[in-house]
């Protein structure tokens, strides 16, 4: 009788350690749910930053092709009658005041003309550099998804073994409380 007591005892011990464990566990897969719903959230508006940036780059590409035709258009007039237009701007001129100032012009024109490239391959690059900036941490919150979820997949199995050894344990409890309770009638 003693013995059976002292199994059946062990056996309560067991169960109460089990349920405690479980217990834990239960809290940590609720945890792990909420850090998978926020990674999968962050990963959205990842993935929707992502994409703005990529449209962004898009038009800024064609607002550059636009820009590098127009710009070519004038510089193949600019060149093809840079001669005649030279000569016609010197033998036009009344003198060296309006001819310093028409140079002046035409350079302001080409300065103008350089800054709008420079500035529109400065907006490429830093476009390129946000999409691949996005695509890192579009990429790291991906890698951290995966691993929550493996984590998670792993935390619901242990979850589950530790609820199977506790029907086990219980059954055995229940089978030494029987045998207790027939030995203390006998």
């Amino acid at each position: 009788l003693m013995r059976e007591r002292e199994q059946f005892q062990k056996f309560g011990e067991k169960e109460r350690t089990l349920l405690e464990e479980l217990s834990d566990l239960e809290k940590e897969i609720s945890e792990k749910r909420g850090n998978l719903r926020e990674l999968q959230g962050k990963l959205g508006e990842t993935k929707k930053t992502f994409k703005e940036r990529e449209t962004k780059l898009r038009h800024l590409e064609n607002s550059t092709v636009n820009v590098e035709e127009r710009l070519g258009n004038r510089l193949d007039a600019f060149y093809r009658y840079a001669k005649r237009g030279f000569l016609r701007t010197l033998a036009t001129s009344a003198g060296l005041d309006q001819l310093r100032q028409r140079i002046k012009y035409l350079q302001i024109i080409m300065a103008g003309d350089s800054q709008l490239v420079r500035e529109i391959s400065a907006l490429q690059k830093e476009c390129r550099e946000q999409i691949s900036f996005a695509k890192d941490e579009m990429m790291e919150v991906e890698r951290l998804e995966k691993e929550e979820t493996k984590a998670f997949a792993s935390l619901r199995k242990d979850l589950d073994k530790r609820v199977a050894l506790l029907m086990r344990i219980h059954k055995e409890k229940e089978f030494y409380e029987t045998a207790v309770r027939e030995l203390e009638s006998a």
